[in-house]
């Protein structure tokens, strides 16, 4: 059977076929200088196996919506491998942060990121982590010492001075 198909010659050499389909285009964009005045796409190649810092998350916020001259990037996947992150990390982060946005008179709804409601949200649930109180079940004596080493700066000496003079 003859076909019109003209096939290349094979070679010896093997081609460099990038790891992951969804990186393909990235050398194209690392290799655009110029970004219409956006900043440069740069890719960390690691991952940190850290907690999202503050700017952490004000960068993810900025690739997601495309705003402060950063390319707009929707992927998880891309986002991690430019953040440093695992894939499955920021599809975490971004259902934390997730937010509705009205927009115009118009009733119209826009689900958008906001990395000041995802760092709200994850100190309000790291608060509960830590040990247990070593003072048992005294809530209102360590309420009270709290308040002494918080608002009145008292030192640990001073804290069993004023205890053992007030009782």
């Amino acid at each position: 059977m003859n076909s019109n198909i003209k096939y290349p010659p094979k070679s010896g050499k093997k081609k460099n076929v990038p790891w992951n389909s969804v990186t393909t285009g990235l050398n194209e964009l690392n290799a655009n200088e110029e970004a219409m005045g956006r900043k440069k796409l740069r890719i960390e190649p690691a991952c940190t196996h850290t907690h999202f810092t503050w700017g952490e998350r004000v960068t993810l916020q900025y690739y997601y919506t495309g705003t402060n001259k950063y390319q707009k990037v929707r992927s998880p996947t891309l986002l991690g491998r430019i953040l440093g992150k695992h894939e499955r990390t920021i599809r975490r982060e971004l259902q934390r942060g997730l937010v509705l946005h009205e927009v115009g008179d118009v009733p119209f709804e826009r689900w958008d990121y906001n990395a000041d409601y995802a760092q709200h949200d994850a100190e309000r649930k790291s608060l509960g982590k830590g040990s247990d109180l070593r003072l048992g079940k005294d809530w209102v004596f360590e309420a009270h010492m709290s308040h002494l080493v918080r608002d009145r700066h008292y030192s640990p000496y001073a804290i069993i001075q004023h205890f053992q003079t007030t009782g």
